[in-house]
């Protein structure tokens, strides 16, 4: 399995954990990736961070080298690619693998976020030279075959697990206050605008009864709008707390202890982390009704939904959740947590995972 953004992003050392219980499964990854103490085989030889950009080209071009003995070699009946660095570059590598190996991908985003005319062309190709295709979710699944006239035997829904186990997290104390937490990368699909909009149209005695976190890094060469400008110019400084940065591991489960529910005000996705992150804290949610959403949630049975892109119908989901109680609350938190222990479980996954490899396999003969 190759993944390019460990530790960053920890889906896969949560899959892998739980699926070399099943299969033997070695880990390619970035070579900062760390220890990872409870994977059995991990082979950090990719790109990794921090290398300066003079360096980069060179350090990068010898991990892909790296990649290509291995995928070339006969020592794998599976290939599962879950990230790229830069597809453009490690898609040709992939298709001229050992053509002994099974290649699966997990399609986490069917295209990138900033994708261009010409990714459409090498993300076509690609997915055709797969033996198989993994989406998190229906509406993936759906838009993946519709997009690139793939059958729709050819892609399994496996869906995304929470982070680790559920995190028991004890009742705030302050009820004067409704902390509300936005949490990751900070792009335009995000929906950034729309949340500080709606902030605006809140009543201002409903509002200084809120505080809003907005937490996660800002790639100003990806996105560059000045959210903390457009906050104080909608007068709402006092109500917002910004963390602009990447967050380290050890701040994450504060954030989230502090928070009475987390909002997600995409206006458009294919899957979240994100989401199951604030699922692994038993965190209601008020998220857009974009399909995705839709699917994760259960049609709103962790929280709450709103018309996507609308400032005004986000101001209402907020201010339904004020006016619910703490036994309403307290449902979406049991909704929650039944299905983090069943749907949303890498063990699941895991099991589902390798009954994918097993059908592969078998197939191919």
């Amino acid at each position: 399995m190759i993944e390019h953004f460990l530790p960053g992003n920890t889906y896969t050392y949560e899959l892998v954990k739980e699926l070399q219980k099943l299969v033997e499964v070695e880990l390619l990854c970035r070579r900062d990736a760390g220890e990872c103490p409870e994977l059995r085989q991990k082979s950090p030889l990719l790109y990794p961070n921090g290398t300066g950009k003079l360096l980069a080209p060179l350090v990068y071009g010898y991990g892909l080298s790296c990649l290509s003995k291995r995928v070339t070699s006969s020592r794998y009946d599976m290939i599962h690619v879950q990230t790229f660095k830069k597809a453009e570059y490690e898609m040709p590598v992939y298709l001229h693998r050992n053509p002994r190996a099974a290649l699966i991908h997990t399609v986490h985003n069917v295209l990138p976020h900033e994708a261009a005319e010409k990714d459409e062309a090498l993300y076509s190709r690609f997915y055709g030279a797969c033996d198989a295709l993994i989406t998190h979710n229906e509406y993936s699944r759906q838009l993946l075959s519709d997009r690139f006239s793939l059958p729709p035997e050819k892609i399994r829904v496996i869906p995304h697990g929470i982070y680790g186990s559920i995190r028991e997290c004890p009742i705030r104390a302050d009820k004067t206050r409704t902390n509300f937490l936005t949490f990751g990368m900070i792009r335009d699909y995000k929906g950034i605008d729309v949340l500080l909009k709606a902030i605006a149209l809140l009543p201002r005695e409903l509002r200084n009864r809120c505080s809003f976190t907005i937490a996660g890094r800002q790639y100003r060469e990806q996105h560059d709008t000045d959210y903390e400008a457009m906050t104080a110019e909608l007068g709402i400084s006092d109500t917002v707390r910004f963390l602009l940065r990447q967050i380290r591991d050890e701040e994450i489960p504060g954030l989230f202890q502090q928070a009475d529910a987390c909002i997600f005000p995409y206006k458009q996705i294919y899957g979240s982390g994100a989401l199951m992150m604030a699922y692994t804290y038993l965190r209601p949610v008020i998220v857009s009704n974009v399909p995705a959403f839709c699917e994760e949630t259960g049609n709103g049975k962790t929280g709450l939904l709103f018309a996507s892109e609308d400032p005004a119908a986000l101001a209402g989901a907020i201010l339904r959740f004020l006016e619910t109680d703490e036994a309403g609350r307290r449902s979406f938190s049991e909704n929650i947590r039944t299905l983090a222990e069943t749907k949303y479980s890498f063990s699941r996954s895991a099991v589902l995972t390798a009954q994918l490899y097993e059908d592969v396999l078998r197939d191919r003969g």
